[in-house]
């Protein structure tokens, strides 16, 4: 490519990148990171199959690892 237009995209991308600088440091500070990505996550959950809530009241009995009684010393 020719010097003129090589100049031309990187006066073109810079100023790009500043006008990007400019518009992130006049949002808000709660605006500026993770937004979108708390959104993202919001409409997520609201996509997904509701969960199923804990059981109350006391606890049942421990699943036992083997089978044979515990070893008493």
């Amino acid at each position: 490519m020719s010097p003129p237009v090589l100049f031309l995209l990187g006066a073109v991308s810079l100023s790009m990148l500043g006008g990007m600088i400019v518009w992130l440091s006049s949002r808000p500070r709660k605006q500026r990171f993770g937004h979108s990505i708390h959104s993202f996550n919001r409409d997520l959950n609201a996509l997904a199959p509701p969960r199923k809530e804990a059981p109350r009241g006391k606890p049942g009995p421990r699943p036992r690892l083997h089978d044979r009684p515990p070893v008493r010393k």
